[in-house]
Order: structure tokens, then sequence, then C-alpha cells
């Protein structure tokens, strides 16, 4: 499998947000040169038609920070664009797992922010099937984000060494710090992570341009997640062939 380009919707309150180096109280509605509106079906119908992807990483911020959610966007995405969405959901036991699978998502994101404990991930394999999860290696300025008293103390090298034996579909290392900022992504990591990590990586948080994502590709890396650059049209459909 080639290297894939993901776009991203972060849905707060039933709209789009543009999510800026993690602070989340202050996203506002996106300002897209690519959408007429911050609704998530225009953003979606964008991503399809203007780029012609067929995956979408969805986060419900409201579910992750346990403040209802946007369940409704997410099945009508589904449904009316038949679209493979890797969805975010706060996912921290059986419950919200299945709630989650039930909308028909592709993939269910398992996120070290969330996530209660090491035991929750065997339970998650066991409901959804390893091929259904993929990882979110949490961090914040470098930081891992986790309640999970087994991971506190690991570096973030160490907890994609951990994860590894799993064998899911994959991890998203997700800087958000570097969300929204067009920082550019941390290579050193992404290459450690890369060499311990036996399975897909998947890069968010940061990317600039085209090169970035060349780069993420020489260095191993299965794909990268992207929402900002292609907002602003710096990221074009004719430089995405190129990958």
């Amino acid at each position: 499998m080639g290297f894939e380009v993901i776009p991203v919707m972060d849905l707060k309150n039933g709209v789009v947000v543009h999510a800026k180096y993690g602070i989340r109280e202050k996203y506002t509605p996106v300002k897209s040169k690519i959408s007429p509106t911050a609704k998530p079906l225009d953003i979606a119908l964008s991503f399809v038609r203007k780029f012609g992807f067929n995956k979408i990483y969805i986060a419900d911020l409201n579910a992750i920070s346990q403040c209802g959610n946007n369940f409704h966007v997410v099945r009508e995405i589904i449904t009316r664009l038949n679209v493979k969405v890797m969805l975010d959901a706060g996912i921290c036991d059986v419950q919200s797992l299945k709630d989650a699978l039930d909308l028909g998502i592709w993939k269910a994101i398992v996120a070290t922010e969330t996530l209660p404990s090491i035991e929750f991930i065997e339970q998650a394999i066991e409901v959804a099937g390893a091929e259904n999860i993929i990882f979110s290696l949490d961090m914040f300025e470098g930081k891992l984000l986790t309640k999970c008293p087994q991971l506190k103390n690991l570096s973030p090298i160490k907890v994609a060494e951990l994860l590894s034996n799993f064998n899911t579909y994959g991890i998203i290392v997700l800087e958000l710090s570097r969300v929204g900022s067009k920082r550019g992504v941390d290579v050193a990591l992404v290459r450690k992570i890369v060499e311990v990590f036996e399975g897909r990586v998947f890069v968010g948080g940061g990317v600039r341009d085209i090169n970035d994502l060349k780069l993420l590709k020489s260095i191993g890396a299965s794909g990268a997640l992207v929402a900002t650059a292609l907002h602003d049209g710096t990221l074009k459909p004719s430089e995405l062939k190129q990958l």
C-alpha cells in the first residue's frame, strides 16, 4: 500500500472547526478556500469532489470531551458520500466502542488521551477485531497525553513499541501542539517510531506542504493527516497525485 494523505475534520457542536495548537476551547469554525461553509457535509463533499479522497479522519471533539457527540453528522457523511471514516470519539470503554462501530465507520481510533488501561486494548480488539482499530499516540509538545496508569511514565517511543505488540491496523503519531500550526512535523520522532512500530504509521500535526509529505513518505511513514494545508489552498490536487 502506498503513502496516503487523509483529510481531517474536527467536529464541535455540529460544525467543522479549525484545530490550532491543541487548545480546543479556542477552536472556531473553519474558514476554507475549498468550501463555502463550515458545515460538515459541505467540507466532506469538497474533500471528495475536489481532491478525490475516499477516506476521512473525523475527530468528534464533543465525544472526546464527554460533552455530547456529533454522531448524526458522522452517520450522514458515511451514508451520503460512501466514504471510509476513521473516527476518534473518545473511546474509553466497550459501550463507546460499540456506539462508534454502529455508525458504520471504517476504523475506530483508540487514543492514548482517553485510553483507561492496557487491558481495554485487548477488550477493544475482541469486540472490533485488530484490523479495525488504529491507535493514536497523542502528544503535546513531545509529552504523552494519557490517563492510562501503565503508560504514564513511558516515552512516546516506548509506548509505540508496546502498542506494536497488538498488531492493529496502525498507529497515528499525533502532535497536538503542531496541529493547525504549519510548523512542520517532528521528523526525528517519526523516524524512531517507524523503526519500533511494526505496522502502518500515520502522522498528524504540522504538515506544511507537499515537501513535508514527500519527506514523511521517504522515511517510511504510511500516510499523513492533513487539514490546514488543504483549506488554505497550499496543497493542490495535482500535487497530491505526485505521491
